[in-house]
């Protein structure tokens, strides 16, 4: 760890910022969107535009291949997105969580619902 000695702009005394190994302020705030890769996940979840996204280039291509672990991996990535509002490939959390974790918890609610509405009335349409 690295500490950054740095003047406020009055030019009174300095403070100290820790920074991690990586280079980022320890607590910092990804500069990578919470809603964003909430989106991404919901979405294109199956084929690991989410893992790129937030820079887990690696997960992003396993999870691509196995089309999202044939499922559960996605279920299990937008669960934890939706909980605890993820991180970055530094650890970092997303931005926005806070502010937008209850419309993605709503809209997402909303979207499993009319998933399992669509599905029962197509399958006793073609029935």
């Amino acid at each position: 760890m690295t500490d950054l000695h740095t003047t406020n702009h009055a030019g009174s005394a300095p403070s100290t910022a820790s920074t991690a190994p990586g280079g980022s302020a320890h607590g910092a705030v990804s500069d990578k969107s919470y809603v964003v890769s909430w989106a991404l996940a919901l979405f294109l979840g199956t084929l690991g535009v989410d893992r790129f996204y937030r820079g887990f280039t690696g997960l992003g291509i396993a999870k691509l291949f196995t089309l999202g672990g044939l499922g559960i991996w996605y279920l299990v990535d937008l669960f934890l997105l939706l909980t605890t509002g993820g991180k970055d490939s530094e650890q970092r959390p997303l931005e926005g969580y806070d502010k937008h974790k209850v419309l993605t918890w709503v809209i997402t609610a909303v979207y499993v619902v009319v998933s399992f509405v669509s599905t029962a009335i197509s399958q006793q349409w073609w029935s």
